[in-house]
């Protein structure tokens, strides 16, 4: 009996455990796109991703192509995932499960670290605004990298 119920629920899990993930995977993105539709006057100084931020000022500030870009990457992953799923079963598995545990990580980040999403937005304002440091634009992330001269100093006698 136990064997027999064993081997049901191992087939139950084969059947279900893609489009279980899949399906975490869409919804974790979409209420992170959720979030930033909802916070949208603090996108510019709230983002953390160097891409999202290059997206924001590409904008204007404005959130749209972010938004759009999202979008857009979510659907690309999901269809590529499905792809997998039917055409290279043996690398479904891992990537599905290494990208669910992205998005959970995501999930946990959105949900537990970030006090501002814990209140309305009215009330998030200037506190938040005076705490975080100042916005930054992909090219300072680039002109990190870049080598750069070192400030001469004269020496006058």
């Amino acid at each position: 009996m136990l064997r027999q119920w064993s081997k049901c629920a191992c087939t139950l899990v084969q059947r279900v455990w893609f489009p279980v993930l899949w399906s975490f995977i869409a919804a974790v993105s979409a209420f992170d796109t959720f979030l930033t539709i909802r916070f949208e006057d603090l996108m510019s100084v709230v983002e953390r991703n160097a891409v999202g931020r290059f997206l924001i000022d590409l904008d204007n500030g404005g959130i749209g192509l972010f938004v759009r870009t999202k979008i857009a990457g979510t659907v690309i992953v999901l269809i590529a995932l499905v792809a997998l799923h039917l055409y290279q079963r043996r690398w479904a598995r891992p990537v599905t499960i290494a990208l669910a545990a992205f998005q959970f990580g995501l999930l946990s980040y959105l949900a537990l670290s970030e006090p501002a999403l814990q209140k309305p937005a009215t009330e998030v304002s200037a506190e938040l605004a005076a705490s975080l440091p100042a916005p930054r634009t992909v090219w300072d992330d680039i002109a990190w990298f870049l080598p750069h001269e070192e400030p001469h100093h004269s020496h006058t006698r």
